[in-house]
Formats: C-alpha cells, sequence, structure tokens
C-alpha cells in the first residue's frame, strides 16, 4: 500500500479503493485520535491481536507520496472519521457509551487531501455488512460501490457520484419510519427485522465525502 501510493512509476492511482476492517481502539488508548480507522492491512493474519505493523494510519503516509489527483474510497470502519459516542446502543434506556474523547476526522484521509488527494469517501462510525447485503441478507450487492466507482471514472464531479448512498440512506429512512408507523396502527413487527431496518439505516448515513464535492478526475 505505502508503494502504491509512493507512486512507483511517478504517477498515483486515479482511484484506489480498500476494502477491509479499520483499526477500532478503545478509548483508553492514548494513540485513538492519531489512529482510529487506520487501515488493517494483509501484514495481519487474521487472527491474534492486531499491533502496530498491522496498520497503516496517515503517518505512515511518507511525505513525498504521490497521491496529487487522486479521489480514494476507504470502506473500513472509522475510516473517514469516529463519533464521540457509540451510535449503535440497542437498550434505549442506556446513555450512548463514549467511543472516542471528541468527535474525530480520521488522520489517514486528512493526510491524503493535504497531499492534494481530490476527495475521500469513508465511513464515519463502525462499518456494517448492510452497504453490500442489505437487510435481506443477500450476498454481493455491490452496485451502490460499482456506481460510484464507475461514476468518478467518468469524469463526474464527487458530490454526484458519491450520491448514489444518499439515495440508500433516504430509502432506508424511509422504510424505518413507515414500519414504526404501521406499529402505531397495530402492525406486529419481528424485533429483530425492526433492529435491522434501524441499524441499516445508520450503516447508510454514516458515509461521509471529504474534500471538494465539486472536484473531478481529470479525464
Amino acid at each position: 500500500l505505502a508503494g502504491v501510493l509512493g507512486g512507483g512509476d511517478g504517477k498515483p492511482p486515479a482511484v484506489l479503493f480498500t476494502a477491509g476492517h479499520g483499526l477500532g481502539l478503545p478509548l483508553s488508548d492514548p494513540r485513538l485520535p492519531l489512529h482510529q480507522g487506520a487501515l488493517v492491512t494483509q501484514d495481519w493474519s487474521g487472527a491474534g491481536p492486531v499491533t502496530r505493523e498491522h496498520w497503516f494510519a496517515g503517518e505512515d503516509l511518507s511525505a513525498d507520496a504521490k497521491v496529487e489527483g487522486m479521489f480514494a474510497f476507504l470502506f473500513a470502519c472509522y475510516g473517514a472519521g469516529c463519533p464521540d459516542k457509540d451510535e449503535f446502543i440497542f437498550d434505549e434506556q442506556q446513555q450512548r457509551r463514549p467511543i472516542a474523547p471528541f468527535p474525530l476526522i480520521a488522520q489517514l484521509p486528512q493526510r491524503l487531501l493535504a497531499g492534494g488527494a481530490l476527495g475521500v469517501l469513508g465511513h464515519v462510525e463502525r462499518a456494517w455488512t448492510y452497504s453490500f447485503s442489505g437487510v435481506e441478507g443477500a450476498k454481493g450487492q455491490s452496485q451502490p460501490f460499482e456506481d460510484v466507482l464507475g461514476r468518478l471514472l467518468q469524469g463526474r464531479r464527487a458530490g454526484d457520484a458519491t450520491d448514489q448512498f444518499n439515495v440508500i440512506q433516504g430509502d432506508r429512512a424511509m422504510t424505518l419510519t413507515e414500519e414504526l408507523e404501521n406499529i402505531k396502527f397495530g402492525k406486529i413487527v419481528d424485533p429483530m427485522e425492526l433492529a435491522k431496518l434501524w441499524m441499516a439505516r445508520n450503516d447508510a448515513r454514516n458515509y461521509a465525502l471529504l474534500g471538494d464535492p465539486a472536484a473531478r478526475l481529470p479525464y
């Protein structure tokens, strides 16, 4: 990853898409403000603790990295940032537990933008599977991701290219609202299904575009 962003042939990638784990540190860890959402790479075997050599954070991006004119889509937990309170608390009687000392933007997107990247699309809070499985548990629904990448490569502006996730958010919010209204009129809804709708709505609304929404790849 460092080699790709270093521009081995002198050119940055036009589009960087990553899909994997984003680092989630406990509130007590002093590294959280700088490393929350760092990309866990294939250096980690998938078993055992994740240690510092297993993740790629903003500080790992070299000062001479070739990222000017690039657009990055980082699909990972906390890839774009982290709120200060847990947005997926299940018990309405509980207070939202703190998960960060303050709301923050992840360091890697900041470093990419400072290096000249046109934009970074990522996820705030934890990224669940609803983006590609829906609430029905279907597998391989990758169309929203394909739409974003395809529009970017067509030279469409970042705000327009990433609008697909706004459409999904609106659709899921409407579905949840309708079910809550139906409950008021006596409909019996499976609590598990209602919880899925609520989590899917929260998951969809947490995509964030960092950078200028009017920017586009120079094609």
